[in-house]
């Protein structure tokens, strides 16, 4: 299992309201999936060629993979995690 461990940007509110939670890191323990397709994130694979590797160890257990694997990446982008790229070479979605 994969723990994701980051420093949020501090944003005014944090430092005001929230000062003491401000310099602690935020962490996110991904299940099985999620952990699998975080190991496959190299820069080089797209969404989709993740989406077909999750499919082939994970079978029945995913589906629908295309909804639930779109769904981590886009979290993930949300998060500030990744960046997410269009079609279009260097086009940031």
């Amino acid at each position: 299992m994969v723990r994701i461990t980051f420093y949020r940007k501090k944003d005014f509110f944090d430092r005001t309201i929230f000062k003491c939670w401000a310099n602690r890191p935020v962490k996110i323990d991904l299940d099985e999936i999620g952990s699998f397709c975080w190991k496959l994130i190299d820069g080089e694979r797209n969404v989709g060629e993740i989406t077909e590797i999750a499919k082939e160890n994970f079978k029945e257990k995913i589906e629908p993979a295309e909804e639930r694997v779109s769904l981590f990446f886009k979290q993930l982008h949300k998060g500030g995690l990744v960046t997410l790229y269009g079609k279009e070479e260097g086009k940031e979605n």
